[in-house]
């Protein structure tokens, strides 16, 4: 993105501090201007998280990004164990994603090259947990370096104006 800022957010779907502050991202989100981008990372800390963090992969190539908050409350407030392959391919599928058309997005090589390059920025940006929000480039914080979520959306926010 030329002379734009990034916001990266690296959440995990699994992880219960994103849930909650995933809505708390869009909103602030919602106020960025043109020079400023939103790109989330999920995150995949070990090979149990794999499956989930390339489903926000398929999300995006079959344009079928409205799922995203939904997985989140499927996992968290319906407590749906949605962590292989499997389980949330039948997910998908309940919410009209064709198995097929979901087998072959999760299965892509443009899948297995976002997902490669997910993980290079996990270990440039040095990410030890979720969710964290990486601001231009140069900046990184997170509920565990403050006091909670608000404070984390002002704290990045503040860090995204001196970034620019």
């Amino acid at each position: 993105s030329l002379n734009k800022t990034e916001v990266l957010e690296f959440f995990a779907y699994s992880c219960p501090h994103c849930a909650v502050m995933e809505p708390m991202v869009e909103k602030w989100s919602q106020g960025f201007d043109e020079k400023v981008v939103l790109k989330r990372v999920p995150v995949a800390f070990n090979a149990g998280m794999a499956d989930l963090q390339r489903t926000y992969f398929v999300f995006e190539a079959l344009d079928r990004l409205d799922l995203h908050p939904k997985l989140f409350a499927a996992i968290h407030q319906e407590k749906r164990a949605l962590f292989d392959k499997k389980a949330i391919r039948k997910w998908a599928a309940d919410q009209g994603i064709n198995e097929k058309d979901f087998d072959s997005a999760f299965d892509s090589f443009g899948t297995q090259t976002k997902a490669n390059r997910a993980n290079d920025l996990i270990r440039l940006y040095q990410i030890q947990g979720t969710p964290s929000l990486a601001i231009g480039g140069k900046y990184v914080t997170s509920p565990a370096f403050t006091n909670g979520y608000e404070e984390t959306i002002q704290v990045a926010d503040a860090l995204l104006k001196q970034a620019q």
